[in-house]
């Protein structure tokens, strides 16, 4: 019977999406200000006067306060349980590899330069990114529940997180190799410019004294910082739709991330603003 109604409950949220992109496209072409809702899915598309989509917006969010934040409670137990074993394994193996208690800031530059310390760091961002993922999914679930008229329970949002986890941490060992790819020639660079510039002595000495060689470095990694970062945003943005593709469109993670990128590739920055408001 679960599986029979998480089956309903996936066919249903199928049509709603086909259905939310074939009313936009038709909204867009058609200047009559139709609503275009389908027959017995209960989803309509969004108003076209901003004072109407706020309303729209806020009678929705009222039915999902509920779900959401007790959803959001124990995820978070959930997901501190997750990450309490990765954290006492990283302390472990820093307090085995210094040999005492006190862990000093070469300790922790030495461990993630090593082998070790990157394959723990991609794991890390991996596991990360496919729990943020995971709690996107049951939050998009709750919310999409609300819109087709249906209440949708805790628990329900739970077992799709879980049906839909191997999928996500898939999608997120490919993102964080591609965000590793991407940030790996500026953090070479960066260990560079500390080597060559602040390498001489103890990074103590630059913060009390500033020579003129600490304001170069810092100016370099600025710049190598900004570009990274701005090129992560740009990787973040366009890859903003796979987990929606994955969970309601059943995309494989290397599809859903072409499909992604290729309903991003004219609306870049019209989705950034969005995401940006949103944060």
């Amino acid at each position: 019977m679960p599986h029979r109604k998480r089956a309903s409950w996936r066919a249903e949220a199928r049509a709603a999406c086909c259905l939310s992109r074939s009313a936009t496209r038709t909204a867009r072409s058609d200047s009559s200000g139709k609503r275009y809702a389908g027959s017995g899915t209960g989803f309509a598309a969004l108003p076209k006067r901003l004072a109407d989509r706020y309303r729209w917006s806020w009678d929705h969010l009222r039915k999902i306060v509920r779900p959401a934040v007790a959803f959001e409670f124990w995820y978070s137990v959930l997901y501190a349980a997750a990450l309490t074993p990765m954290a006492a394994w990283l302390l472990n193996r820093l307090v085995v590899s210094g040999g005492r208690l006190a862990i000093s800031n070469n300790d922790l530059i030495g461990f993630f330069l090593s082998a070790r310390g990157i394959a723990f760091l991609l794991f890390s961002l991996s596991f990360m990114l496919a729990l943020a993922y995971a709690e996107q999914v049951g939050l998009m679930i709750i919310a999409l529940g609300a819109c087709l008229g249906r209440k949708t329970s805790v628990s329900f949002a739970l077992r799709e997180n879980i049906a839909h986890l191997p999928k996500l941490i898939r999608l997120g060992i490919l993102q964080a190799a591609c965000y590793a790819a991407v940030c790996l020639p500026f953090a070479g660079g960066a260990t560079l410019t500390y080597r060559l510039l602040l390498g001489d002595r103890d990074i103590n000495y630059y913060l009390t004294f500033r020579p003129w060689n600490w304001y170069v470095a810092l100016a370099i990694g600025g710049a190598l910082g900004a570009t990274c970062i701005s090129l992560v945003t740009w990787l973040l943005v366009r890859w903003l739709f796979s987990v929606p593709a994955v969970v309601f469109e059943k995309a494989t993670p290397l599809h859903a991330m072409r499909v992604s990128w290729r309903r991003t590739r004219s609306r870049f920055w019209s989705t950034a603003i969005v995401l940006a408001s949103l944060w």
